[in-house]
């Protein structure tokens, strides 16, 4: 297994915050994905806000995984011609699930917190076309609060005082504009700076 990098962290920055609650216990959660194709290989950032999870999965594992969560639909494609081909599915899959990992995209699926005898929080979200199944490891309380903070707090701080201190309303500006009245500002080494 491989594990949550600052590289991965650095990754997960820039992307998007989805939400989705588990009804049995009324816990919101909030994650995030990213996703390399030139690997190919994804990862996840999960939270409830008082803890952190993640999972990064490549070539391998990502291909077991769907074949373990798609049984019926993987039947033909253990019949593969060559590397080429598993490679490129394998490319295709990473697509998949990249698009399913949107705000678009997750608004469809089911979400379900499973038990895991591998995982220290699994869920799995699906549809009638597939399922997919996250299996979590804790990051551990100075980790996640650190994590929690620059991917979380720092942005909604950024956020919140571009709101409060623009003259322009946000919709309206450009990215290159936003960036430059952004109080907090990732650095390079994704750290926040004023």
């Amino acid at each position: 297994m491989e594990f949550l990098s600052e590289d991965h962290l650095k990754q997960l920055l820039l992307c998007e915050w989805l939400v989705k609650i588990d009804n049995d216990k009324s816990t919101p959660y909030l994650f995030k994905f990213c996703a390399s194709p030139e690997e190919p290989s994804c990862c996840l950032l999960i939270t409830d806000t008082k803890n952190v999870w993640g999972e990064v999965l490549s070539g391998k594992s990502l291909a077991r995984r769907w074949r373990e969560c798609n049984p019926s639909t993987s039947a033909q494609l253990e019949t593969a011609a060559d590397e080429a081909e598993e490679i490129q599915w394998r490319k295709d899959l990473l697509g998949l699930l990249s698009n399913v990992h949107t705000m678009g995209g997750i608004a469809d699926l089911s979400f379900d917190v499973v038990s895991s005898l591998n995982a220290d929080l699994a869920f799995e979200l699906g549809s009638d076309e597939f399922k997919w199944r996250w299996e979590t490891y804790i990051l551990g309380p100075k980790v996640s609060a650190d994590v929690l903070s620059q991917q979380l707090i720092m942005p909604l701080i950024s956020v919140s005082h571009l709101a409060f201190s623009s003259a322009d309303p946000v919709s309206e500006l450009s990215d290159t504009n936003l960036q430059t009245v952004m109080y907090f500002q990732p650095d390079t080494d994704g750290t926040w700076k004023y």
